[in-house]
């Protein structure tokens, strides 16, 4: 998040989901009970928007535009949910190798073909 923006980068696994209508979900814990979590849905609706309810974030991307995208070669789907401007990215791979676990669900950087 950063001022009204919210930037959400998916895997490719996270992606396959969201295409085949399951929920993306997660949290972080602070501990004493509070966490912050979100959680990224396909859904029947005409426009992407965003949600707050307690404490937990709910973006919403139309089923049409979820599988458009996963099956696609866009970066991202990009909306404006009133106040708030929404990013939701495919997550790319590092330039410059490097040892994290995480780089293996990661779709291929574009900069290094």
């Amino acid at each position: 998040m950063k001022g009204n923006s919210i930037r959400l980068r998916l895997t490719r696994p996270e992606v396959a989901r969201l295409r085949d209508g399951e929920p993306i979900e997660e949290a972080c814990d602070f501990g004493d009970g509070a966490r912050l979590s979100w959680t990224l849905e396909s859904f029947g609706g005409s426009a992407v928007r965003a949600t707050l309810k307690d404490a937990g974030i709910t973006v919403s991307v139309p089923e049409p535009a979820a599988r458009e995208w996963a099956d696609g070669d866009n970066v991202g789907i990009y909306a404006v949910s009133g106040p708030v401007d929404i990013a939701v990215e495919k997550d790319f791979r590092c330039a410059a190798p490097r040892d994290d676990p995480e780089e293996a669900d990661a779709f291929p950087n574009p900069a290094c073909r």
